[in-house]
């Protein structure tokens, strides 16, 4: 999250510090190369000429007086090759990720498992007997989660006293480790959740279906299985999804021997008063219409320092950074935490994390990928006797000595959905599969009942607007207000299953399948209309886009890749 934080090339698979600065010049060339890597438009190509043309000389003469300064621009030109991705001075993007880190599991993609999932370490005693896979090896994972720009980065920097830098800015893979100061705990940050409209505006969008980024999303949320304690972070007023939150709260503690221990930290980053905060606390927390009461804990003698325990959840909340309700509870807040949570490691089990992971993993793909070339089955191929006419005497024998049909024989060709570690990469044993995914619509439901995600990208410098909805197995229609020309419309309707079992259909919410409505604020620009808005409708891989930009030859905001936005 901070801008200080640095990023640096990898050697293989373990992080190095800074490479020395280069002789000469160089760096000079390597930054202006970086600043000009690769333009957006013609526009933003000019401005950062004029940047290059000023700063340039000024760095130069600035660094022939102070030698100093040579290494902070080697060091900090790295930042700037991640950012631009400029070809003219990184050698690939896979060589930089965040530093701060011990280990990473850098997940490009869910078919990328076939050529293997790698691991980056910093080559430290804590990532060496992370990645050792020593059963005696075992920690209290805690498991940083929420959606994509909730602060999950920001909770965790604060918690902790770190520095560790943003997964929304800097695209931070789907798992990040790293020791805790509070023994035993190891932190695994995870990328955020419902990422649809927010990963198209990133460079390598175009690598990404709709399918790979919701089976991402359903493996990190899978994994929360692993951890004993989960830190959900929830931004500001998201009550409109408590139903789900709540479905997910039931699968945290399911087949758990153990409770998990989960901790909602209401992250209220745009309120400023301390009025603010205590109305969303009435709406979202201690709200009896979803299951609140009033049950206060906090530590004696403070006062505002307090959580709510509500329905075996603990809750806390922090406010905007500096802000008169930040001062009143963030401090408070984070020290409740660490003595309330942290310091209490009475019955919390130890696991070894990067053995039990693995398990969860193949556990979770195993229903979102199969084999193109073997039955439906996925991963075993199942082989009928062929011998027949010794079947058919069989059958004859039994019928005249009345004794039961015994099951036919058959010969199972077992092909195992199992992974390895090697060469510091996560892969498939069997390496001969044919990966792809095993849903249609979309990255397949746990809940039959769900609440659809929408996400709104408006980048005033590149004048472009888009929504997105994550809308699976549904009728959808956009329409505009016949009142107010700045409103659009989202009507859907979701396709009943036809799929369902009986025990299934008892448990449908028929309320769900009825028609909704979602109504979306249109900027006031000149280059937006409803009815223009409307017209680039797409719905594709169960997700509904639409999107306008000033340039009619920019496609703006799309999730899907180039290929299909046809």
């Amino acid at each position: 999250m901070s801008s200080n934080t640095q990023t640096v090339p990898i050697n293989q698979t373990q992080f190095s510090h800074p490479p020395p600065p280069p002789s000469n010049f160089g760096w000079i060339f390597a930054l202006f190369g970086a600043i000009i890597g690769i333009p957006s438009s013609i526009r933003n190509l000019a401005i950062k000429l004029i940047l290059t043309l000023i700063f340039v000389p000024l760095l130069t003469i600035i660094a022939i007086l102070n030698p100093s300064l040579q290494l902070y621009l080697t060091e900090r030109k790295i930042s700037i090759c991640y950012y631009w991705s400029s070809p003219w001075f990184c050698t690939s993007p896979k060589q930089l990720l965040p530093m701060n880190y011990s280990v990473i599991i850098d997940i490009k993609s869910i078919l990328s498992l076939k050529d293997g999932w790698e691991i980056v370490s910093d080559g430290g005693q804590f990532s060496k007997k992370f990645l050792n896979q020593d059963a005696e090896y075992q920690k209290i994972l805690i498991a940083i989660t929420g959606d994509y720009n909730s602060g999950k980065t920001w909770f965790l920097n604060n918690l902790e006293n770190t520095n560790y830098q943003s997964s929304y800015q800097n695209a931070t893979p789907a798992f990040s480790f790293v020791e805790s100061s509070i023994s035993p705990y190891v932190y695994m940050d995870t990328q955020g959740l419902k990422r649809l409209a927010s990963s198209s505006i990133r460079d390598d969008s175009s690598r990404h279906s709709i399918k790979d980024i919701k089976a991402l999303d359903s493996l990190v949320s899978d994994s929360y299985n692993v951890p004993s304690i989960i830190f959900e972070v929830r931004d500001t007023g998201n009550n409109d999804d408590y139903c789900t939150q709540e479905q997910r709260h039931e699968e945290y503690f399911q087949d758990q021997v153990i409770p998990k221990k989960v901790v909602v930290v209401h992250n209220f980053k745009n309120l400023e008063t301390i009025s603010e905060v205590e109305k969303y606390i009435r709406d979202d927390i201690i709200n009896p219409e979803i299951g609140g009461q009033l049950v206060i804990s906090s530590t004696p003698g403070t006062i505002g320092c307090q959580y709510w325990y509500v329905g075996r959840i603990y809750h806390f909340v922090v406010a905007k950074g500096g802000s008169k309700a930040g001062k009143f509870y963030n401090k408070c807040t984070f020290d409740l935490i660490r003595s309330t949570i942290l310091t209490n490691q009475a019955y919390v089990p130890k696991i070894n994390i990067l053995n039990s992971l693995i398990i969860n993993i193949e556990q979770s793909l195993r229903n979102n990928l199969r084999d193109p070339n073997l039955p439906k089955d996925g991963f075993v191929n199942v082989k009928k006797d062929s011998w027949k006419l010794f079947s058919f005497v069989r059958n004859i024998y039994n019928q005249f000595s009345s004794k039961p049909d015994p099951d036919e024989p058959i010969d199972i060709e077992t092909n195992p959905f199992k992974l390895i570690i090697e060469n510091n990469k996560i892969k498939l044993t069997n390496s001969s599969f044919d990966l792809e995914f095993a849903f249609k619509d979309s990255c397949g439901f746990k809940n039959i009942d769900f609440n659809p995600q929408c996400d709104v990208t408006f980048n005033e410098l590149e004048n472009n607007f888009g929504i997105t909805c994550d809308l699976p197995n549904s009728y959808i229609n956009w329409s505009c207000s016949k009142n107010n020309p700045n409103i659009v419309f989202l009507y859907y309707e979701r396709k009943s299953p036809t799929y369902s079992t009986s025990h299934i259909k008892n448990k449908i919410n028929r309320r769900t399948y009825i028609k909704h409505r979602k109504y979306f604020v249109i900027p006031t620009k000149h280059w937006i209309t409803c009815k223009s808005l409307i017209s680039t409708a797409v719905y594709k891989d169960g997700t509904a886009h639409v999107s306008l930009s000033e340039d009619s030859t920019v496609v703006a905001g799309s999730p899907f890749p180039k290929d299909d936005n046809n």
